[in-house]
């Protein structure tokens, strides 16, 4: 029956991910126009880093007057400011939309999937929520009440306790981490904690608990209720309903639903006096969702929060019998919660990797002590604090205020556990995940005690030996991978020893604090496998260039860094040296008088910025100083050109010998003004890369340098059709294995 359910559930979403192909047509056509839409919003908006999303669903879309039929809603992101829209209101602005598009890189989020799942189907933005007009506020619907009633205590929480600890009151709350700052929220990823930001079944049991005490207390205070009422009936009665109204509040997120239908069945079961089988409510709770939006199926957060209180309802009575400890008592319960934590870090430690490369077992540590003061304690004074928003304001005030104090001291704690180290970084594969889960299905299923720990002591016999396998070796030869990372650039070589040389990191001019090195690169990176960059270089720095470098210097373990002696501006070049030095990572600055540098084989030269004597003088910007390295492993060459243009191409034009290569990255994204005539000639390459953003505003490549490269034997490849592009020698030039992760050959 299962087996059927799921065959069914992926053939009633095939629409959905396919998509129209008329209207994705339809979008890529009048991409980069300015579009005058109008639509109304659907769905609760969402503030995040600085700016605030709303979905859209268009009633008018227009070009110069021509009205275009575009079903599918918009995501409209608004890069600064938070507005005030809810559901319903009819809103009018001037943008730009694309289709949702991957980039074609390892390791990343599939957007393409998620916004089909959701039914989005183009994106836009605009600088500011004053670039979007309101022409009509909504009709009242009960989710637009829900709406205005957490939009109003979003804005009593920010009046009431400004600052980070707001923000993450806002969290906790009412769902809204717009104003959490991101180094924060980094800070409780790493920990383990991170779970506890996003509202989840973990805070609707908290408070549902909270609640069932306080009936329990009041009884007590009315004896004679006791003669005439089922006290937990009585209980179970009262306490549904506001939890009902906590899950509308909070968003109804898929995993806060999962825990309110498990517990209005628990409590249906008090009602009627029936068992109560957590199994079967976890089950009848995910069937119910699933039916309702079976896309929920493909959400990580569903699967993260239906897995972990799966393995908390498996392991946590297997740990604690593990324990002799008298049942009731206050050291069984703290036995109780301690192996609850370990039971939810163990079953969703192989996905957390693969979805996020990143694993931590401070969870363990963090979780006994952010819990507690967040949990039991701000989010169960917060939730009483929300209806005294209406009812009592100071009293919410002085609440909050107490909640504040419980955030700065989890914060503090934070700060400590987060200098504690991460697991070393693993990828599972998805052997290791399916061995895991079905070691948990086992031990569901498996009646004895002694047959379940066997179970529990074979599967990590199965799944160690999986992760230790080392992976295919270098071998012979310079394997180069040129990353699609947008409007900017980003290569990786691993030489034939084993180590590795990133050259810059992506970025963009105009992307609204868009970080490629998280986003991307560091993905990427750890997905290949890539646990340290021995020579990370920067040809100039330049935004499309720098940005994604930072976050690579801070996350990975670095050798050296290599860059010209041309200084850098900005606060992008000033942070990412900040962070070198705080990591002490050696500097070294090239130009064409440096010596050859030597790895693993193959030589490095560097053919420009020129040296002391060399014509340094010609130098007339940023683009032209840009770092040009010849890579020569004997088998094939590769020139690495930066952004330079026609004045440095002409300087190294002067020894067209030192230019020949077999792989060649195009100068500044094949723009027109790095199409020197005679320079590709001099090249002579087998196989030109340019990166570029699809669709791009700058119009890159342009025409003339595509026409300067047409008839390379191997091929022009870009990023922006191609993807992340690969190519390898087998024995030598004439022999190249070249693959892309949007077509592959050889």
């Amino acid at each position: 029956m299962s087996l059927l359910l799921s065959v069914a559930g992926n053939l009633a979403l095939q629409p959905s991910l396919t998509g129209r192909p008329g209207e994705r047509l339809l979008i890529e056509q009048y991409s980069g126009r300015l579009l005058l839409i109008e639509g109304r919003v659907t769905g609760r908006p969402e503030n995040r880093d600085g700016g605030s999303r709303l979905v859209v669903r268009p009633l008018h879309v227009r070009s110069e007057g021509v009205v275009l039929p575009l079903r599918g809603d918009i995501l409209l992101r608004a890069e600064q400011g938070q507005g005030r829209f809810l559901s319903g209101d009819l809103i009018r602005c001037a943008a730009k939309v694309r289709a949702p598009r991957n980039y074609g890189i390892p390791g990343e989020f599939d957007a393409e999937r998620y916004y089909s799942l959701k039914g989005v189907a183009a994106t836009s933005s605009v600088k500011s929520v004053d670039d979007i007009l309101l022409v009509r506020r909504g009709e009242m619907s009960p989710q637009r009440f829900f709406d205005a009633m957490a939009a109003r205590a979003g804005r009593f929480i920010t009046a009431a306790v400004p600052g980070s600890e707001g923000g993450i009151l806002k969290a906790l709350l009412i769902g809204d981490c717009g104003d959490i700052p991101g180094e924060l929220k980094d800070a409780y990823s790493r920990t383990g904690v991170n779970h506890i930001l996003s509202i989840s079944g973990f805070h609707v049991g908290i408070i549902a608990l909270a609640l069932f005490h306080l009936w329990f207390a009041v009884s007590r205070l009315f004896p004679s209720l006791l003669l005439y009422a089922n006290v937990r009936r009585f209980a179970a009665a009262l306490s549904l309903p506001l939890v009902l109204f906590y899950l509308f509040l909070s968003g109804a997120a898929p995993a806060t639903s999962r825990s309110v239908l498990m517990l209005a069945c628990f409590m249906a079961g008090m009602v009627l006096e029936r068992e109560f089988d957590h199994f079967n409510a976890l089950v009848l709770a995910a069937l119910v969702l699933l039916l309702l939006n079976p896309a929920s199926l493909y959400d990580v957060s569903f699967q993260l929060s239906f897995l972990a209180l799966w393995g908390i309802m498996v392991l946590t009575p297997l740990f604690v019998s593990c324990c002799r400890c008298r049942e009731g008592g206050k050291a069984y319960r703290f036995i109780q919660f301690l192996a609850a934590s370990l039971a939810a870090v163990t079953v969703t430690l192989l996905p957390v990797a693969y979805y996020f490369q990143q694993s931590t077992l401070t969870g363990l540590l963090s979780n006994f002590i952010i819990v507690p003061l967040l949990g039991y304690g701000a989010v169960v004074a917060g939730f009483t604090a929300l209806p005294l928003i209406w009812l009592f304001p100071p009293g919410a005030e002085l609440l909050l205020h107490g909640c504040a104090l419980l955030v700065t001291l989890s914060n503090r704690v934070i700060g400590e556990l987060d200098r504690l180290p991460l697991l070393p970084d693993f990828a599972p594969s998805e052997l290791s995940i399916a061995i895991s889960l079905g070691g948990l299905l086992l031990l569901t299923l498996l009646p004895r005690r002694g047959q379940r720990l066997t179970v529990l002591a074979a599967v990590p016999l199965f799944v160690i030996p999986l992760q230790l396998v080392p992976g295919i070796r270098q071998g012979p030869g310079v394997r180069i991978d040129f990353f699609s990372v947008g409007q900017g650039e980003s290569s990786l070589l691993t030489f034939a020893n084993g180590r590795r040389m990133l050259i810059d990191g992506g970025g963009a001019l105009h992307d609204g604090g868009w970080d490629p090195g998280r986003r991307l690169l560091i993905p990427c990176l750890r997905r290949m496998g890539v646990r340290r960059i021995d020579y990370l270089v920067l040809s100039h720095p330049h935004p499309d260039h720098l940005q994604g470098v930072r976050a690579v210097a801070e996350m990975l373990p670095v050798g050296e860094f290599w860059e010209t002696g041309v200084p850098g501006e900005g606060d992008d070049y000033r942070a990412l040296k900040q962070v070198l030095a705080v990591h002490r990572v050696p500097v070294r600055r090239l130009n064409a008088a440096s010596p050859e540098v030597e790895i693993g084989g193959a030589r490095v030269t560097v053919l420009s910025p020129p040296g002391d004597g060399q014509g340094a003088g010609i130098i007339p910007d940023v683009n032209e100083s840009s770092l040009v390295m010849r890579v020569d492993d004997g088998r094939f060459s590769a020139l690495f050109t930066g952004d330079i243009g026609i004045a440095t191409e002409s300087l190294l034009l002067r020894s067209p010998t030192k230019l020949r290569a077999t792989v060649l990255k195009v100068p500044h994204h094949g723009s027109r003004y790095s199409a020197l005539p005679g320079f590709f000639a001099a090249v002579s390459p087998k196989v030109a890369l340019i990166g570029a953003g699809y669709r791009n505003s700058f119009g890159l490549p342009s025409q003339d340098a595509l026409d300067e490269l047409a008839g390379i034997p191997f091929g022009l490849y870009r990023t922006d059709l191609d993807g992340t592009v690969t190519v390898k020698s087998v024995n030598d030039s004439e022999n190249l294995v070249i693959s892309s992760t949007k077509r592959h050959f050889n």
